[in-house]
């Protein structure tokens, strides 16, 4: 029970983590839908129009090849973890889309891209056309818009996710696959430094260029205009709406929440600073005082925001306020095959990083470092698997639920029967009653409560004569679902009670209650409802109106 590191006695509690359902079923999910086939071939009716046994052998390998919709129903337990299932798997998979068009650019460009020099701003072109060709991002499998503003979005968020998450272990970067470097640290730069310092030079490159990314992850990077990335793309990359800045210092008390300081704050009548990573990596390359330090800092804030400094790849004061931003085009991407390309891995994390400061950059690591080849990195990794796949169709899901009305349902329905969404995220209510057409796969999510729940929804597989049926059950770690993981027969061929309604439940008679109670609310307080949107009734203080009438 408990918990003994080293050799210095350190104990502790082991504690089980949960890390919930949603990342464990998407998963399995993207696995399974991935394995499902996306060509059929049939058999090329010339065959049977024939009975010249010549004709035959001529045509007998001329199979005709059809596109088949790849679909399937996940089922939960609850309308609510089925509608963010919706949302989270829709969200994994278009970030492996995003990784699939960077690698399939990188596979397919290779030698184009070592020989010239390529920015992030020329890369999101390449990506713009590939996604748009593609189809990858169409909002149904019979989209015939235009889909280069959209692709183009999507080019633009899967290079900066890389930018910013370029320590992420299922990062491009840690894959061995892309990296990318700030044009204005010149070799003369880092020479000029390294003389001084009597530093590596290598060391110091990494040191520079990493200073850099902690600009990225502040959130202080442009794109080449405002309408490249909306809101919802910021909140996704740097997790927060509002687009960042970065300043020499801002004073206590004008602080803004969107602008971060770059210089270590100083501890006032205290000697020394407060800890900061930027402080952490310039002491331990340079192997030079916090005061020096802070110096340095100082010394390259002002390389990388003045242009009187002689660097043409400095930040935008966008605002003239004294408050920049990164423009992104001022990175060069830079892939395995590059000559000057390298990738480490600490002994001691086990981390890969393209940064070699004579030690692991992770703070407070300081592992010592061994080149690895890039290849070796994706050998077996899961991820990597998945990135280097060419299938680049989309995985569209949507909810269906009791919380939507009818005619979103009913739209949701249609356009899974004629194949223009790949997958439906359902609850309970979706068991019986709804006609899916000719399905072949279904996913549940848990373990059903009862094995006539299991039949009911395992029975929406492998409806029509001339299909099979396949059915993927996950067990939650709970004991209900880990009994029949252990004994799955009793749930799949287990003992179908007749249905059984108790008028004394006194949870359903609630429900009933508050059903008809909210029915008559919003019948006479038409300004109350909204359809599904229940905003104006919770956080507008329409609940409590709702209470005095009832209280009336």
């Amino acid at each position: 029970g408990n918990c003994h590191t080293g050799t210095h006695k350190h104990t502790g509690t082991y504690k089980r983590l949960y890390l919930g359902n949603d990342a464990a079923t998407a998963v399995l999910a993207t696995s399974l839908y991935e394995e499902l086939p996306e060509i059929e071939y049939i058999e090329n009716e010339e065959q049977t129009k024939t009975n010249n046994i010549f004709a035959k052998a001529v045509v007998s390998n001329k199979k005709i090849s059809l596109k088949t919709g790849k679909q399937f129903l996940a089922f939960s337990d609850s309308r609510q973890e089925a509608a963010k299932f919706a949302c989270y798997l829709s969200k994994s998979y278009n970030e492996f889309l995003r990784r699939r068009g960077i690698c399939r650019i990188i596979q397919e460009r290779r030698n184009e891209i070592v020989a010239h020099e390529y920015t992030i701003s020329d890369f999101v072109t390449l990506l713009t056309n590939y996604f748009t060709s593609k189809k990858s991002f169409a909002k149904s499998n019979s989209d015939e818009s235009n889909l280069t503003l959209n692709s183009r979005k999507n080019a633009w968020v899967a290079l900066l996710n890389e930018l910013v998450r370029y320590n992420s272990p299922t990062s491009l970067t840690a894959l061995g696959q892309i990296q990318f470097e700030y044009k204005g640290n010149s070799p003369e730069i880092v020479e000029n430094i390294a003389n001084q310092y009597n530093a590596n030079p290598v060391a110091v490159k990494a040191l520079l260029d990493l200073l850099v990314f902690e600009i990225v992850k502040m959130g202080a990077i442009y794109t080449d205009s405002d309408s490249d990335i909306d809101d919802n793309d910021r909140e996704y990359i740097f997790f927060t709406p509002s687009q960042r800045f970065v300043t020499y210092m801002q004073s206590s008390d004008r602080k803004k929440a969107t602008v971060s300081t770059w210089m270590p704050k100083s501890k006032g009548h205290e000697k020394g600073y407060y800890k900061s990573n930027r402080l952490y990596y310039v002491c331990s390359t340079l192997n030079i005082s916090e005061e020096r330090a802070n110096d340095f800092l100082e010394q390259y804030f002002q390389y990388l925001s003045d242009p009187e400094c002689g660097n043409p790849y400095c930040m935008d004061d966008l605002n003239r306020n004294g408050t920049y931003v990164m423009r992104a085009k001022n990175f060069i991407v830079k892939i395995n095959g590059f000559p000057d390309t390298h990738w480490y891995r600490c002994k001691k994390c086990r981390k890969i990083t393209q940064f070699n400061l004579g030690h692991c950059p992770s703070v407070k690591c300081e592992g010592e470092l061994i080149e690895v080849n890039p290849d070796n990195i994706i050998r077996d990794n899961h991820f990597a698997k998945l990135y280097m796949s060419d299938r680049m169709s989309p995985l569209l899901i949507k909810e269906h639920t009791a919380q939507l009305n009818k005619k979103e349902s009913a739209e949701y329905q249609e356009q899974f029967i004629k194949k223009e969404i790949n997958a439906l995220s359902c609850s309970t209510t979706f068991e019986m009653g709804v006609d899916v057409g000719d399905l072949e796969t279904v996913f549940l999510r848990n373990v059903p409560p009862l094995p006539s729940n299991y039949a009911q929804r395992a029975g929406r597989a492998g409806r029509s004569l001339d299909s099979a049926a396949f059915v993927l059950t996950f067990a939650k770690l709970s004991s209900h679902d880990l009994a029949f993981f252990k004994d799955p027969k009793q749930m799949i061929g287990g003992t179908i009670l007749p249905p059984l309604f108790k008028v004394d439940n006194e949870k359903i008679v609630r429900r009933h209650i508050y059903a008809v109670a909210l029915s008559m609310y919003f019948a006479n307080h038409e300004d109350q409802y909204n359809h599904n949107d229940a905003d104006k009734f919770i956080n507008e203080k329409g609940h409590l109106e709702f209470i005095e009438w009832i209280n009336s």
